[in-house]
């Protein structure tokens, strides 16, 4: 593998701090804490993805590591999906749902880069291109192919989700100063109202969007552990350097906070 990718993208540090980090961001969704959802953490997922974008522009790592790491941030996007599919709004988190919204964008677009044509120029450096999807595969094989007919679904999911939160940026403004975030699709009061069918449905589909969510960010940290193990990857396993101790503290300081 490429020893820069191996310290700075997905070493010991790194990798456990983002499991945590999206970890803290599901529990926190789960508990409903009323805390907000700390959107402002999908800078960080931006920053792994200007970073990966600069090792595939340069093609200076693996296939398998470029897949690795493009996984290492849909860690981050699971729960940010999650939240988009919410109703609720925090006050002041209008960036970070813009950042969230960026992400998964530049994310999908990045895979099928990689996926459709991009991946045939990376160099094999000594790996085997293998990963883990319920059993030992190729990357190059028939995944390949099955994961472009799924990221070619993606355009219709944003298009959804983006009039989603066009909707809720329209609707922010009025009840930005309150303190307490508010259901923007309601029009009375959860406690008044009574509870009807549609909204034991929404609720419903709430706890399977989180459940769901914790079962996608599973899959996620065992694809990565599993690629980096098949490929004989050699990441970064010392917490003496900044940038492994950073991450990894963030990703403590979070999660204990979601708990």
């Amino acid at each position: 593998g490429n020893t820069a990718s191996a310290r700075d993208l997905y070493g010991i540090g790194v990798r456990v701090g983002i499991y945590l980090q999206s970890i803290g961001l599901l529990i926190s969704l789960w508990v409903e804490s009323g805390k907000g959802y700390k959107l402002a953490i999908s800078a960080n997922a931006l920053g792994i993805l200007v970073a990966w974008t600069i090792f595939m522009d340069r093609r200076t790592f693996s296939f398998c590591e470029a897949y690795l790491i493009i996984t290492e941030v849909q860690c981050f996007l699971v729960p940010g999906v999650a939240i988009l599919s919410d109703n609720q709004i925090f006050p002041g988190e209008v960036v970070g749902h813009l950042g969230f919204v960026m992400a998964i964008f530049w994310q999908y677009v990045g895979s099928f880069w990689l996926i459709a044509s991009h991946y045939a120029h990376l160099p094999r450096l000594g790996t085997s291109d293998s990963t883990w999807f319920f059993v030992r595969i190729r990357l190059d094989g028939w995944f390949r192919i099955f994961s472009i007919v799924i990221h070619s679904m993606f355009p219709f999911f944003d298009i959804s989700q983006n009039l989603k939160v066009a909707m809720n940026f329209r609707t922010w403004a009025p009840w930005a100063e309150n303190d307490q975030p508010q259901d923007i699709h309601a029009t009375t009061s959860r406690e008044t109202r009574p509870v009807s069918g549609r909204d034991k449905f929404t609720q419903l589909t709430k706890y399977v969007i989180r459940v769901v969510g914790f079962l996608s960010w599973l899959y996620c940290v065992v694809v990565c552990e599993m690629t980096i193990k098949w490929n004989g990857l050699t990441p970064e396993n010392s917490l003496t350097s900044p940038g492994q101790t950073i991450p990894l503290v963030c990703g403590i300081i979070i999660a204990t906070d979601g708990i």
